[in-house]
């Protein structure tokens, strides 16, 4: 059951081409970090990451935390996940 189960995934991610589908909206969430973070140079730093997993990291001078950008972002219903002292990620 179990391999059929894993035969048939396999075969919905080939047939429906998901693998392209996220590398493309890897490179459109990467632009649109770039360009937010852009907008904010003093404060944000490069965009990491691959697929769907990006990043961003906080610069040192920032006056503040990765921790502290996300508990803003939250109260403003946007989730973003710490990634150390220096970085946040988005799901």
């Amino acid at each position: 059951l179990a391999c059929s189960a894993a035969v048939a995934v396999a075969t919905y991610i080939s047939e429906h081409n998901l693998l392209q589908n996220v590398i493309d909206r890897g490179d459109q969430l990467s632009a649109g970090l770039a360009a937010i973070a852009s907008k904010y140079p003093s404060v944000l730093g490069d965009v990491r990451g691959w697929g769907l997993l990006k990043g961003v990291v906080v610069k040192e001078d920032a006056g503040c935390t990765a921790g502290e950008l996300v508990g803003d972002a939250m109260k403003e219903g946007l989730l973003l996940v710490p990634a150390g002292t220096a970085g946040f990620r988005f799901f």
